[in-house]
């Protein structure tokens, strides 16, 4: 079965064919917009960063021990002492946990970014 147009015959399975590419032409431009505003949400949250003098992330409170940018030879590692939130007994008699953060990506939290990190979980167990 052929839809006759003024120019040329159209087969009704080319028809569906353009329907199908429009329909997909206006799904990746939607895809690309989000995509975009995501980046922009992302830009401004470093831009933020930057001006607040590169905080670290951590959602637990800290001390900082030793900033390895001062160090004589200096590194992108900080040493910090982890404070438990409120609520938290830490017991002193027990040793400490040391956490190095291979900024992989590849962990469940390890950085202390949520209360199911590695650091919560050593904090909750005292």
């Amino acid at each position: 079965m052929t839809a006759t147009t003024s120019d040329s015959r159209v087969s009704i399975p080319q028809l569906e064919l353009m329907k199908d590419w429009s329909e997909y032409l206006v799904d990746s431009v939607q895809r690309a917009v989000l995509f975009g505003d995501v980046l922009r949400q992302r830009g401004d949250i470093f831009l933020e960063n930057q001006a607040r003098g590169e905080p670290p992330v951590l959602i637990f409170g800290y001390d900082v021990l030793i900033d390895g940018r001062t160090l004589d030879r200096p590194c992108n590692y900080v040493l910090m002492k982890i404070r438990a939130p409120q609520g938290v007994t830490v017991d002193p008699t027990k040793r400490p946990v040391v956490v190095v953060d291979p900024r992989a990506g590849q962990g469940p939290g390890v950085g202390g970014f949520k209360l199911d990190s590695e650091i919560g979980f050593a904090l909750r167990a005292g």
